[in-house]
């Protein structure tokens, strides 16, 4: 039997990668800002990859408190259009196109809003733990009508810390009202997630479907390509 799984009554898991298609929302929504901004479709894909990069690193950095959250917002823009000067927009107002289109290309992964159903049927708590800006995540998820089957979310936001920080696994922990050891976290992040929940002392599973293997440099209790994929072996246990 995997470790500890069997009482397990309640997890913390994460929205972007885990329970949705972030890579598909994310390239939809810059792909209509571009065209807006009279990009050529040729150059998109160039440019997209440019703005992951500076993005991932803002994130990062966001992760280990070392830039705040309008610092990362303002700054994405700013950093890319100093690479792409034919990019024209204020930089603040494409930001805000961009987080509106990422609302509507909001799209969970495959199966698992039946696997949040069948959590709910046995009685298993669900908190969404999400390093991101509160207004944003909060309408994502009511686009996908999802807080019917969960029982709370909290955003980095609303807390005042990113992940891996404890305070945001220490929120959710409150809102479960459930032993350390009943508590599992779930998500595709190795450090924000994993390493988040192995500094507080919960047990991890790592959601790989959109991890690259070099991106993998954590130790998860459980490592598996999808939340469905989960969900079906705590139903085993």
């Amino acid at each position: 039997m995997v470790k500890n799984i069997s009482n397990l009554k309640g997890l913390l898991v994460d929205f972007d990668g885990t329970l949705v298609d972030f890579k598909k929302a994310e390239l939809n929504a810059f792909t209509k800002i571009m065209l807006e901004s009279f990009i050529s479709k040729s150059k998109i894909h160039e440019i997209n990859n440019e703005y992951i990069k500076i993005d991932h690193a803002l994130w990062n950095l966001f992760e280990k408190q070392k830039i705040t959250l309008p610092d990362l917002q303002h700054g994405r823009f700013r950093q890319l259009m100093e690479v792409y000067p034919e990019i024209k927009e204020n930089p603040s107002e494409i930001n805000k196109k961009y987080l509106q289109y990422l609302i509507h290309e909001t799209y969970f992964y495959e199966n698992v809003y039946s696997s949040l159903k069948n959590l709910q049927k046995s009685n298993i708590k669900v908190i969404i733990i999400t390093n991101g800006i509160d207004w944003v995540q909060k309408e994502r998820v009511n686009k996908l009508k999802l807080n019917p089957l969960i029982n709370g979310m909290l955003t980095s936001d609303q807390v005042g810390y990113s992940k891996p920080h404890p305070a945001m696994f220490e929120k959710g922990i409150e809102l479960l009202q459930l032993d350390k050891s009943e508590i599992w976290v779930v998500g595709d992040n190795p450090q924000a997630d994993i390493e988040g929940a192995s500094n507080i002392d919960l047990s991890s599973c790592l959601i790989t479907e959109s991890l690259s293997k070099e991106d993998n440099n954590s130790n998860p209790d459980i490592i598996v390509n999808s939340f469905p994929e989960f969900v079906k072996i705590i139903l085993k246990n």
